[in-house]
């Protein structure tokens, strides 16, 4: 009878996220809320519907595990390729909100090794909320959602060494409850890692067969399993984290021959495991403690925001010069992650306290709440400080510039139509943001300028007398609409191009007069037509018999 209560608490669990999931999606929140708010309605503190602490406990480890081996599966060579361009700014801000963290921490009177477990919980944000709003605002194209993607990269890539950090916190200066020391568990983890390996590297194909297992999904996926669990159970023994050891079986089974298939199939488990979790960490929540401590919380809140958003803009500042921008990226990564409850849970009991951990869930669930409106505002704030801002230091220069085509947007798409105009003979002056593409523009030959050109006072420098078009090449299509109002206020009659990412902003360009459309998803469908058609040649008709190959003389 224990089993079937707890297989029940477990299928109101996953009924209670499906629908909070759903309602949550449709208030534009990420579905992740509706799982942490499903356990807490489900849980001990509301309707206690789940009543058993253990049963909680054993689902979170359960589902820290088994969520850190499907992270591990998915960590390549090309994740870590994708990062070099973001790695800087993510590196500095998991650094720069990491220090802070410890150091408010350590301010408020906690001790250092707690102080510096919540710096590093700090430091990761919601991947999956923050994606999800950008998304839904299209901002994803724009450069803070750029900014924003590339810091989000690298706090998943961050988790690793951060989990190893809690573990090396949990364990103290001596030694375990266990006995091991610090130097024993990372021994026993790397001859973990090791063993995992040669097993799945040369064993497993002997005893199981490469090809029965790249050919059968069902095996393929039970494999999976085994190895997760097994590898959890296995890292238990040692002393070491089970979390930590399903981690590392999944980093070795995506080197291992069985990799792409089981990447294919452990998706459905995945998500199981993900909404396990999460309702699980919401069944920990206490509504009436965070409404009897609300002033705190608030507050705690208010500085997490504002610290988090403030590390962000200082390292834009410094890299790239823009505060707007950096502003806007701030308040986009301005929350606690969902990945920052696998560090809590390998922390929780040992060096996070039960009291911290209280306000460290409360304030991490309303920061996800709070997180589609702050990442809305930061396109409404970066507008007021465009209006306040003087104009760049270059636009001095754009008077004596007299171009006939005015092309906004030197990336891989500008090339291309700079190309294809200087062809026709015209001049062409290249605005962008990015110091590097108007380098790149000015050794091609083309008139560079740096500068943003959604803003007026910059634009009006520029002789539009001369101009006889502008092509406007930027993907992000709230970035596009801001460029046409500017262009079309100056010249109402000048023609325009522009670049529709999408299908579904077509329609806002097509309010300007005089912009001609070119529609990505339009003309990828047609090449792709093209292209099958010509691969495919014309369909013989059904009366007309197939003609014999002369060369054929198999008959």
């Amino acid at each position: 009878m224990n089993v079937w209560h707890e297989l029940s608490d477990i299928l109101a669990l996953l009924l209670g996220s499906l629908l909070l999931g759903t309602l949550l999606e449709r208030l534009r929140q990420s579905a992740l809320v509706g799982f942490i708010l499903a356990g807490t309605l489900l849980g001990p503190h509301v309707l206690n519907f789940v009543q058993s602490s253990d049963e909680v406990r054993i689902l979170a480890e359960l589902g820290v595990s088994l969520l850190l081996f499907s992270i591990g599966l998915e960590f390549s060579r090309n994740q870590l390729a994708s990062l070099r361009s973001a790695g800087t700014l993510g590196a500095f801000q998991i650094i720069g909100t990491g220090v802070v963290g410890t150091a408010g921490a350590f301010l408020c009177g906690l001790g250092m090794r707690e102080s510096v477990a919540l710096g590093a919980i700090f430091s990761l944000s919601s991947t999956a909320c923050v994606l999800h709003v950008l998304t839904k605002n299209s901002q994803l194209d724009s450069i803070p959602g750029r900014n924003a993607l590339g810091v989000l990269l690298v706090q998943d890539i961050a988790v690793i060494p951060l989990a190893f950090l809690m573990e090396f916190l949990a364990i103290g200066k001596e030694t375990t409850p266990d006995g091991a020391g610090p130097v024993t568990v990372l021994f026993g983890a790397v001859g973990f890692g090791v063993a995992l390996w040669a097993a799945l590297r040369f064993v497993a194909p002997l005893l199981l067969g490469s090809r029965v297992l790249s050919g059968n999904r069902e095996l393929s996926l039970l494999l999976a399993v085994v190895t997760g669990l097994g590898a959890a159970t296995g890292a238990h023994l040692i002393g070491v984290s089970p979390a930590l050891g399903a981690f590392i079986a999944g980093i070795v089974l995506a080197g291992s021959p069985f990799a792409v298939q089981i990447r294919s199939d452990v998706g459905s488990l995945k998500t199981l495991l993900l909404t396990l979790f999460f309702g699980s960490i919401g069944m920990l929540a206490n509504p009436v403690w965070i409404w009897e401590h609300l002033e705190t919380v608030l507050a705690l809140l208010a500085a997490l925001i504002i610290g988090k958003a403030l590390v962000v803009v200082l390292i834009v500042r410094v890299i790239s010069g823009r505060l707007r921008h950096g502003l806007s990226s701030g308040l986009a990564l301005a929350q606690i992650g969902e990945f920052s409850f696998l560090l809590v849970e390998l922390g929780r009991g040992t060096v996070i306290s039960e009291g911290t951990n209280d306000y460290l869930l409360s304030v991490t669930l309303l920061s996800l709440l709070f997180t589609p409106y702050l990442v809305g505002s930061g396109p409404a704030i970066e507008r007021l400080l465009r209006r306040r801002s003087t104009p760049e230091p270059e636009t001095e220069a754009l008077s004596t510039v007299a171009a006939e085509v005015l092309l906004i947007g030197f990336g891989p798409a500008g090339q291309r139509a700079a190309g294809a105009i200087a062809s026709t003979g015209h001049s062409i002056l290249v605005i962008d943001l990015n110091s590097s593409s108007v380098r790149q523009a000015r050794e091609l030959g083309y008139e560079g300028i740096v500068g943003d050109a959604g803003v007026t006072e910059f634009l009006e420098h520029i002789d539009f007398g001369a101009l006889e078009m502008v092509v406007i090449t930027l993907p992000d299509p709230n970035t596009v609409v801001r460029v046409l109002q500017v262009v079309k206020g100056l010249r109402p009659g000048l023609s325009c191009v522009v670049r529709a990412r999408y299908h579904m902003h077509r329609s806002r360009f097509e309010e300007f007069p005089g912009v001609i459309i070119v529609d990505e998803e339009e003309e990828v469908g047609t090449l792709l037509g093209e292209a099958a058609a010509e691969c495919c040649g014309p369909k013989r008709p059904e009366s007309e018999p197939a003609k014999p190959d002369p060369k054929d003389r198999s008959r």
